[in-house]
């Protein structure tokens, strides 16, 4: 096997393309490719893969999270990884474009809203972004996360989950650790607004003793938004940590 200067080798799981018409859709050569193919599948969640010498040695390793669904993890122009397009046997091209000046400002006018991360009916604990700008805003490739950094959802990761909030509207995201019951609270108010979606849920739960959430992009800071157990009182009901107003001013208990 030898991969010439500036060129590319491509392999590919045989437990999910044993007669390479997935591969071949993309435009792979059939030929020379077919004896490069491994027999487990890769895990789209998070995995990583590597290179390793005959003698042990790792020469190369590249590891994910949370990759959105039809696309790649590649290395793009900026030399850091990042999603792309499938691209076999030829340059990669980000689903991102950091060089896009105009969806920068439209996702720099998305900020967290409100936040429940404390509900004393047991509910879920979810987060509400809202887009306070003029135009809707695109957040596939954006990372939610919190402090712990190897927890991540990306947008677009899950086609279940909407990406574009529209002007002046509204994105729920739900921990999928607990259920949604039937009649809640949470159910009648997402039922009741066309823009709010419950299929985009994290797999995790959030910190009620202290903790903070993250919006970035391609490793660029969006919106960040932090609390500590004094922010709410359970004790005092169902209330939510919200800004005083959509979009603006501090955030209060709600």
């Amino acid at each position: 096997v030898r991969i010439g200067p500036r060129d590319y080798l491509v392999v590919w799981s045989l437990n999910k393309d044993k007669d390479g018409s997935n591969i071949a859709s993309l435009g792979m050569p059939s030929v020379p490719a077919r004896a490069c193919r491994f027999d487990f599948g890769l895990k789209g969640v998070a995995d990583t893969a590597r290179l390793v010498a005959p003698n042990g040695q790792v020469l190369d390793e590249v590891s994910w999270t949370n990759m959105a669904r039809g696309s790649t993890w590649a290395l793009l122009s900026g030399g850091n990884f990042g999603m792309s397009f499938p691209t076999p046997l030829r340059g990669n091209e980000a689903v991102v474009d950091l060089n896009d000046n105009e969806r920068r400002r439209r996702l720099g006018r998305i900020v967290f809203n409100e936040i429940m991360y404390w509900d004393p009916r047991d509910g879920p604990d979810w987060v509400e972004l809202y887009n306070k700008g003029e135009t809707e805003a695109d957040l596939t490739g954006v990372t939610f996360t919190d402090s712990d950094l190897d927890r991540k959802f990306v947008f677009g990761s899950d086609d279940r989950c909407q990406t574009i909030i529209p002007p002046k509207g509204y994105l729920v995201l739900t921990s999928s650790k607990e259920k949604i019951e039937s009649g809640s609270d949470l159910e009648r108010v997402v039922g009741s607004e066309g823009e709010l979606s419950l299929s985009c849920r994290f797999p995790w739960g959030l910190k009620r003793k202290g903790d903070l959430v993250q919006l970035s992009i391609g490793g660029e800071w969006l919106a960040e938004q932090s609390w500590t157990n004094t922010t709410v009182d359970k004790v005092d009901g169902y209330r939510s940590y919200a800004r005083r107003t959509d979009g603006w001013g501090d955030f209060i208990p709600s």
